[in-house]
């Protein structure tokens, strides 16, 4: 512990004092979605409670086989003070969706560093000024290198992309407990993790055992395998979704209120130093929830029912036919008509769960042509063409 004492004085910043307001519950939350929708989503959101000055940003990722994008936020709906809007998704796949609502004095999320790239005014891109975070290193002798990668992103058109190797023949003089890695520095963007449960980042590396996440506060710290926290493994040269949950792993949140490390380490002599190693970070994030919404999209209608048939019977007129077939999302139902006027239109609203339906009949009098109309639903709302079939009652 003496070692990551020494280490944390020196690479981390001097704080002032603090004045720490009450925060109100700036949390929000989407509208469930059915389990199948169409490539136009239309999404309803809100917050927990009234926030002045409040605006909405919708995040989405695509996922399909138990894998799953980067978080990016719906270009048509950020900081929109709207409370709905619609999400152009793609056929196939599945999407999940969250919202973050903000406010000036309250926000549901917190962006720490996302190292994303913006176009400027005369042409140029510049790197967003939230990416403060620095290599660091305990011991000398040891080449550092970093830049903002475009390549082989996780999320946005950037991420951080550092790497290190060692020029000493002999690593002896190193310290047992020397580390490398990359941490914030002073301007750390969110100091106060009192009001905010969730860390989520994406980390990407070739270093054995990944890397140590090193958080210390004032009151309580934290150095453990980054990992431990992945949501898909822990195979090495692949990005990975990194989800901390800092009630279980930090305790009591009042503890979070003066955050002095937030660091990405290696123990050097845990390290082959005939190698070199490269570490990438993207999307490093405060949330205060999780609360997601799941959808998948099926933008194809199932196809129009067929061998439709009837069968008379003392006081009613039975019909059948042959389900509907779907490649995607299941038949939720079918809608029909029984009438004498052709023109009407099919009701567009399920009435039957099934491929039969029994309607009450009379013979009459004289010779009537009737009519039956039937289209089938699918999960995602999207009705088949109309099968048409005809009925002659006769005296």
């Amino acid at each position: 512990m003496k070692t990551l004492l020494n280490w944390m004085t020196a690479v981390s910043c001097v704080f002032g004092l603090f004045s720490f307001a009450s925060w109100g519950d700036a949390s929000s939350s989407l509208s469930p979605l059915p389990a199948f929708s169409p490539c136009t989503i239309p999404l309803e959101w809100s917050a927990a409670e009234p926030l002045e000055s409040a605006t909405y940003t919708i995040f989405y990722r695509r996922g399909g086989a138990g894998e799953w994008s980067g978080w990016q936020s719906a270009a048509s709906l950020q900081a929109v003070s709207a409370t709905q809007g619609v999400f152009e998704a793609e056929q196939g796949g599945s999407y999940e969706f969250r919202s973050a609502v903000f406010s000036p004095k309250e926000s549901e999320m917190a962006i720490l560093a996302d190292f994303d790239f913006y176009d400027s005014d005369d042409g140029y891109f510049l790197a967003s000024e939230r990416n403060s975070i620095h290599p660091a290193c305990s011991a000398g002798g040891f080449n550092r290198t970093f830049h903002i990668q475009t390549d082989s992103v996780i999320q946005g058109n950037g991420c951080y992309n550092f790497t290190f190797h060692s020029n000493l023949k002999d690593l002896s003089s190193v310290p047992p407990g020397a580390l490398i890695g990359l941490r914030f520095g002073k301007g750390i963007p969110e100091k106060d993790w009192s009001s905010f449960r969730f860390l989520e980042l994406y980390y990407w590396g070739d270093v054995p055992g990944g890397v140590d996440l090193w958080i210390e506060s004032s009151k309580v710290g934290i150095r453990q395998p980054l990992h431990r926290f992945s949501e898909d493994g822990n195979e090495l040269n692949q990005w990975h979704s990194i989800l901390v949950d800092l009630d279980r792993v930090m305790g009591d949140p009042e503890a979070r209120r003066e955050i002095r490390t937030l660091a990405f380490v290696k123990r050097i002599h845990n390290l082959d130093w005939t190698k070199k190693y490269e570490i990438r970070l993207d999307a490093i994030r405060l949330w205060r929830t999780r609360n997601f919404v799941r959808t998948s999209i099926d933008d194809t209608p199932p196809a129009a029912p067929q061998n439709v048939r009837y069968e008379r019977k003392p006081n009613a007129i039975e019909w059948t036919w042959d389900p509907s077939q779907e490649d995607h999302s299941n038949i939720a139902g079918y809608s029909f008509l029984f009438t004498q006027d052709r023109r009407k239109k099919l009701p567009p609203t399920i009435l039957s769960a099934t491929n039969f339906v029994s309607i009450p009949f009379k013979k009459t009098s004289f010779y009537q042509e009737f009519f039956f109309m039937v289209s089938a639903c699918n999960e995602a709302g999207l009705w088949s063409p109309i099968t048409q079939s005809g009925f002659t009652s006769k005296p």
